[in-house]
């Protein structure tokens, strides 16, 4: 059984080049959100406005939904409505990315986060609240953690020591759940049984497939960032 907590002394950003690429994507399209209207640093800390987080591709049951705009259950997991909620979410995308991105594979990785991030954004269009939008990294973190506990329940001792040593994973997104804006628990809970099962029913899949699925989800990835950047700069 591998320990996916197992971190050594290598340098974290070469050996960990997606998670790290990843973060500073969604830094940057935080800057640019929350620069809606005009750059302005006190706009960093305050947050982006509603107005941003609908244009940019908020993720709400009207607009995925009724108005068919699905796009936007993938670029809503790209968005942040605030400091505090983007740095919370950094955090425990930095420490359950890198496990997933050494230990399983970059492809893993990006199909774990494509994957169950769109599950929790859909699971929010159809159960949320019809009047908040829901933005945030959270749902697919959710979906990492789903992906581990799949992983470690094939054996007790190995789901005892992820229960363990991601508890701090858990709390944070506890908090982020109940305390930040935005964002709702139906996308968590979305996340974590979309990860549980995709971690029962991906070892199943070949190397070729698993290799297809997370170019997929890169691609997925990237338009969906680029659609963003694109709805920044040229509205």
């Amino acid at each position: 059984m591998v320990d996916v907590n197992n971190q050594n002394s290598e340098n974290v950003f070469s050996s960990h080049p997606l998670t790290v690429g990843l973060l500073g994507l969604l830094a940057v399209l935080y800057v640019l959100e929350a620069s809606y209207g005009g750059f302005n640093f006190a706009n960093i800390g305050n947050g982006a406005s509603i107005d941003a987080l609908v244009k940019y591709g908020g993720n709400a049951h009207d607009l995925a939904v009724n108005q068919s705009e699905w796009w936007r259950l993938l670029t809503a997991t790209l968005l942040h409505g605030s400091l505090a909620h983007i740095i919370m979410n950094s955090f425990s995308l930095w420490n359950l990315g890198r496990s997933l991105e050494k230990y399983f594979g970059r492809e893993t990785f990006l199909t774990v986060f494509v994957v169950t991030g769109i599950v929790s954004s859909l699971s929010f269009a159809l159960f949320g609240s019809r009047n908040t939008i829901s933005i945030g990294a959270s749902g697919a973190i959710c979906g990492m953690l789903g992906f581990l506990i799949s992983h470690g329940a094939r054996n007790f001792g190995e789901l005892t020591k992820q229960l363990q040593r991601n508890w701090i994973n858990f709390a944070l997104l506890f908090v982020i759940g109940f305390a930040i804006p935005n964002v709702d628990n139906w996308a968590h809970g979305g996340g974590v049984v979309s990860g549980i099962a995709l971690g029962l029913i991906y070892p199943r899949f070949s190397r070729a497939i698993c290799i297809t699925l997370g170019r997929l989800s890169g691609v997925l990835l990237l338009s969906s960032a680029a659609w963003i950047v694109k709805l920044a700069i040229l509205g």
